[in-house]
This record gives C-alpha cells, structure tokens and sequence, in this order.
C-alpha cells in the first residue's frame, strides 16, 4: 500500500547517518508522500506545490512538496537552494 511504502522510506531515511545519506534518502520519502497526497485527494491541506529539481538522484531528477511556490531545495541545501521549478499546484486553499 501507498502508506507501507512511506514507512518503510521514512524507516530507511532515520537510519541515516549523514547529510549525503539522508539526501538520498530523501527521494523515496518524498516520493511516496505525493503519491499519497495525490492519490487521496488532500485538498484540505491548503495550498501544496510539487517542486523539481532535475539534477538530484544524480541527475535523474526528484521531487518534493512545498507550501511555498517557491524553491528551498532539501536535495543540495544551501550550495544550490534554488535550484528547481515549480510544477505543479496540487491543492488550493478554498
């Protein structure tokens, strides 16, 4: 299920040791936490942003959720905290 697979990431990411570990670790988290959001319709939330950074995971590109429309990147932090877009608006506040 979508929330087994968002314990066991968030499992992985407390066993982490270091900041490069924990950003890796970070993807999975992240990932299952808006499939989540997505796939039960959390409007109520307020306003949520889906932000893409294309260089994280090595390039492969990653996503993570922001109450912002705006760009604070956990992937690289403050070596390239705007690195990133917006892409999508998951929810509005009513």
């Amino acid at each position: 299920t979508d929330t087994a697979q968002l314990l066991k990431s968030l499992k992985h990411l407390d066993m982490q040791k270091d900041i490069k570990g924990i950003r890796a670790a970070f993807k999975p988290v992240s990932s299952n936490f808006l499939t989540i959001v997505r796939n039960h319709g959390m409007d109520n939330l307020g306003n949520l942003y889906t932000v893409h950074c294309p260089m994280a995971d090595q390039g492969k590109g990653a996503d993570w959720l922001s109450d912002k429309y705006e760009v604070k990147n956990p992937y690289f932090g403050s070596s390239m905290l705007g690195c990133g877009d917006v892409t999508d608006t998951l929810s509005k506040i009513k």
